[in-house]
C-alpha cells in the first residue's frame, strides 16, 4: 500500500470515526462473550493518538496531496492554454513544499493554522510583472473542492463535506478532536522533519528536484529552453503506466489469462482499434471556456 492510499485510508477514517466507533459499541455490548479482534480495534480508534494521527494524515492530504496531484495531472493542460508554466515548473510546487515544512519543523502551530496551510502553494507562479501570485486555476479547483462540491445526505438534502472536514481539521468541535491539537502539533514537526529528510535523501529521485541542494530537475537548475520546451508536456508517466494498468485490470477481472492476450485488451483500447469512428489524438477543445472547463473537470474527479 502507497503512503498516498494510507493518507486517503485515514483520511475516511476521521470522516467516518463517530460511526465506526458507535458500531463497534453496539456490537460489542450485544456479544455477551466479547470478541477480541474488535474490542483492540475500538481501543485502538478511541486512543488519543489514533484521533490526532487521523488530523494530521487528513490535513497533509487536503492541504498537500491534493494540490501537488491536481498540479501533476493538468500542468501539460496549463501550458497548452497559455499558462506559464511547464513540466520543470513542478520543480516550485516542490520548493513551496519544502519551505512550508523547514516553518513547520520550527513551529509545529503552524500546521494547526488553516490560513498558513492553505497557502503554501500561493506564491509557485509568476506573472508578466515579475510578482509571484497564486495558479490561478489550482486556486479555483481547491476553492471548488471545498467551498462548492456537494454531496446528498442520507436525509437527501445537499451538503458540503469537503467544507465541514477542513472545519473540522481546523476548528474542531467534537470532544475527541479537540483533546488532540497539542499532539497534533508534536506529530506535525515530527512530519515536517521526516519529509525534510526524505526530500534530501540522495538516495531517492525527490532530491534531484529540490533547488536547495541543486537537484538537476529543480526549478532552480532550470534554464528558459529547458522550460519553453516542457510547456505543455506531462508531469507524470500516465501513457507509460496506463497499458499496466489496463492488463492488470483484465488479470483482476478473469484470472487465468495468457499474459500477451490480456496486454491485448488494454493496447487495442488505447489506440481505439474497435471504437467506430474512433481516432488515437483527442480533439483540443475550440473555445477558451471549453479550454478551462478541461482544466477544472480534469482536475476534481
Amino acid at each position: 500500500m502507497t503512503i498516498e492510499s494510507n493518507l486517503k485510508c485515514l483520511f475516511v477514517l476521521l470522516k467516518m470515526h463517530r460511526y465506526y466507533i458507535e458500531f463497534l459499541d453496539e456490537s460489542l455490548r450485544a456479544l455477551p462473550k466479547g470478541n477480541i479482534l474488535q474490542e483492540n480495534l475500538f481501543m485502538v480508534l478511541t486512543s488519543l493518538e489514533m484521533v490526532a494521527l487521523t488530523r494530521v494524515m487528513s490535513i497533509i492530504h487536503f492541504k498537500i496531496c491534493k494540490p501537488m496531484r491536481w498540479l501533476a495531472g493538468n500542468t501539460h493542460l496549463l501550458g497548452q492554454v497559455g499558462y506559464d508554466w511547464s513540466a520543470r515548473s513542478m520543480g516550485k510546487a516542490v520548493d513551496a513544499l519544502d519551505k512550508s515544512m523547514i516553518d513547520i519543523a520550527k513551529d509545529g502551530s503552524k500546521f494547526l493554522d488553516e490560513d498558513f496551510m492553505s497557502s503554501i502553494f500561493e506564491e509557485i507562479y509568476t506573472d508578466v510583472d515579475g510578482n509571484l501570485i497564486p495558479l490561478e486555476p489550482l486556486a479555483d479547483a481547491m476553492k471548488f473542492m471545498i467551498e462548492d462540491k456537494q454531496s446528498s445526505s442520507v436525509d437527501g438534502s445537499k451538503v458540503l463535506p469537503n467544507d465541514l472536514l477542513n472545519a473540522e481539521l481546523f476548528y474542531p468541535t467534537r470532544d475527541e478532536n479537540k483533546a488532540t491539537s497539542t499532539l497534533v502539533e508534536k506529530m506535525a514537526v515530527e512530519v515536517a522533519l521526516c519529509v525534510l529528510q526524505e526530500l534530501r535523501d540522495p538516495k531517492k529521485a525527490s532530491v534531484d528536484y529540490l533547488s536547495s541542494t541543486g537537484g538537476k530537475f529543480s526549478w532552480g537548475q532550470t534554464t528558459q529552453e529547458e522550460h519553453e520546451a516542457s510547456l505543455g508536456r506531462m508531469a507524470t508517466n500516465d501513457p507509460a503506466e496506463r497499458p499496466f494498468a489496463a492488463l492488470t485490470s483484465q488479470m483482476q477481472s478473469f484470472g487465468r489469462l495468457l499474459g500477451m492476450n490480456t496486454a491485448a485488451v488494454g493496447q487495442a483500447r488505447i489506440n481505439v482499434d474497435f471504437k467506430r469512428g474512433g481516432t488515437r489524438t483527442t480533439v483540443a477543445p475550440t473555445t477558451n471556456c471549453q479550454k478551462i472547463c478541461t482544466i477544472l473537470c480534469c482536475g476534481l474527479h
